[in-house]
């Protein structure tokens, strides 16, 4: 049986009615209507609801165990508008859960109720008028059991944990034409999920639906969805936008005052402005936003910008523009005898935090999105500017600093070439600052290590250290040879030399600097090899990946 029924062919109809050669003869037709009436019900309805099955096909929808016998509705036009209210308005029709397996994938196909309900009433056309009670059965379905490893059981699950989708539903009742229609949840048969409530879910329809006690008739072609949580106690209506990006939602929610669903009072937050709007604002809020990192007294100066608080949403899209737009200043800072010695330790153990990070599978990536100079300049190539802060107690002409180039190097791994790096000596009533790059210090101690490697090749693991000048180029350097034949044997001579600044700075300028074949300058996604080693090999491996 399917519905709706074809209407009497007119050729079959004018057969019917000319039959009138005996008079003597009584037809249905010529009987009372309340006897017609009674016969139409002894046929058409049944004591039990009409269930009305999906198969998965949208041009097939039967209804199954009917007991009754449609098939007078094919008899004439009279009997048929006589008899489809009585088929329609006095039988309840039950639509039911569905699970199929797709045989191909063993994917679960989960047939909703409510949209078999409203594909089916789109079906019967006209009729829709006279029908008049709907029950939507919530009950488990019959679930297969696992196919090929794959639980039916947990897909119904889920799929039954999330709100409904009832605009359907909702249609009818909107459409004007099903006035005294009566949709209802309830459970028959197997057990009802216990998020199921289906006296509130009736509820929900009554009053959105038929009532329409929220006016959301009204605005239907700005809606495009209305779900209800199980529970039936709260909901939320999805409205269209000119805007893509923009997804306006209501909330509806069951008063316990009243008992009646009520739109609480809308209180707009920052995340429900259109994405471009909350785009432009995070670009112009950290405007000249200075924000000072003291590795050596420990605190951080204006860092607390608001937006990168709220959580991890607005941080994710103000993340990128705060690093742009802010100026990031390190400090490091040393009172020793204008000697870097412990100056680099806070930032080499923050950059050797990031790549543990990085390599360590089980941390979750939103972790790196902080808002540090570490991830500004491996994320985004932002470049920050790190001062290096020496205290001395004598007028700055004799001042003489002294930094070491491989701590230097090794804590700023992880930044750009043009990193400004800003030598600042602190006197008893002045201070002095020298500015360079960190590409250009890079570049000197390079050259420097490659003129000295080749009088170093007869040596067996050398080591050496380079110190700078408050101008950050090369001035000293000093260099151990191992003599032993084990490795174990400490056995070093010690030479120290002066470095030709001048020679030095003509080499830079002389060479063409350009990144090597297959270590793309900068770009690094790991601590680069050998910074744990001491010997020019590894020093200069490093440099030539870093120089660009």
């Amino acid at each position: 049986m399917h519905f709706p029924f074809p209407k009497p062919i007119h050729g079959q109809i004018a057969r019917v009615y000319s039959q009138t050669s005996n008079q003597t003869q009584t037809s249905l037709l010529s009987i009372p209507a309340e006897l017609r009436n009674e016969i139409y019900q002894y046929i058409l309805v049944d004591d039990a609801p009409v269930v009305i099955a999906d198969k998965g096909n949208i041009s097939v929808i039967k209804a199954s165990g009917f007991a009754g016998n449609a098939a007078i509705l094919q008899t004439c036009r009279q009997i048929y508008h006589e008899a489809i209210g009585v088929l329609y308005g006095q039988n309840v029709f039950r639509f039911n859960y569905g699970i199929l397996i797709d045989c191909y994938d063993f994917h679960t196909i989960i047939v909703n109720p409510v949209e078999t309900c409203y594909k089916w009433t789109q079906h019967i056309g006209s009729s829709l008028s006279k029908l008049r009670t709907v029950a939507i059965n919530l009950a488990t379905p019959n679930i297969p059991a696992d196919v090929s490893g794959h639980s039916p059981w947990d897909d119904f699950d889920s799929y039954s944990s999330k709100d409904m989708k009832i605009l359907p539903l909702l249609d009818i009742f909107w459409n004007g034409v099903a006035c005294n229609l009566s949709v209802r949840f309830e459970r028959s048969g197997n057990p009802v999920r216990p998020q199921f409530d289906v006296e509130l879910l009736t509820k929900v329809l009554y009053e959105l639906g038929k009532m329409d006690t929220l006016n959301l008739k009204i605005a239907r072609r700005l809606i495009w969805s209305v779900r209800v949580a199980p529970n039936g106690k709260e909901g939320t209506i999805c409205f269209l936008s000119t805007s893509r990006k923009v997804d306006v939602r209501r909330q509806f929610l069951l008063s316990e005052k009243t008992q009646q669903y009520e739109l609480p009072p809308s209180q707009p937050g920052f995340l429900d402005l259109p994405v471009n709007i909350i785009k432009f604002i995070n670009r112009l809020a950290p405007s000249s936003h200075e924000v000072t990192y003291n590795f050596y007294t420990g605190v951080t100066h204006r860092y607390g910008f608001g937006m990168l608080d709220v959580n991890l949403e607005t941080r994710g899209m103000a993340l990128v523009d705060f690093h742009r737009n802010s100026c990031v200043i390190i400090i490091l800072g040393s009172d020793t005898c204008l000697s870097s010695e412990a100056m680099f330790s806070g930032l080499d153990r923050r950059v050797a935090q990031y790549f543990d990070r990085l390599t360590d599978r089980l941390t979750d990536r939103r972790r790196l999105q902080h808002c540090t100079p570490i991830s500004a300049a491996q994320m985004y190539k932002i470049a920050p500017t790190i001062v290096l802060q020496f205290q001395t107690d004598k007028p700055l002409s004799q001042a003489k600093v002294r930094i070491n180039a491989r701590d230097l190097l090794r804590a700023t791994c992880v930044f750009p070439a043009y990193t400004t790096i800003i030598v600042r000596v602190c006197g008893l009533d002045e201070t002095q600052d020298h500015t360079t790059r960190l590409g250009e210090i890079r570049k000197h101690v390079l050259v420097l290590m490659e003129h000295s490697l080749g009088t170093a090749l007869t040596v067996r693991g050398p080591m050496v250290e380079v110190e700078l000048n408050h101008d950050c180029l090369p001035a000293r350097v000093t260099s151990w040879r191992n003599r032993g034949f084990l490795s174990d044997i400490r056995n070093h001579d010690k030479t120290v030399e002066i470095v030709d600044i001048a020679w030095v700075q003509d080499m830079v300028r002389a060479r063409t600097w350009r990144p090597e074949r297959h270590m793309n300058g900068f770009v690094s996604y790991g601590m680069p090899e050998g910074w744990d080693e001491e010997t020019r090999y590894s020093l200069i491996k490093c440099l030539k990946n870093l120089c660009s």
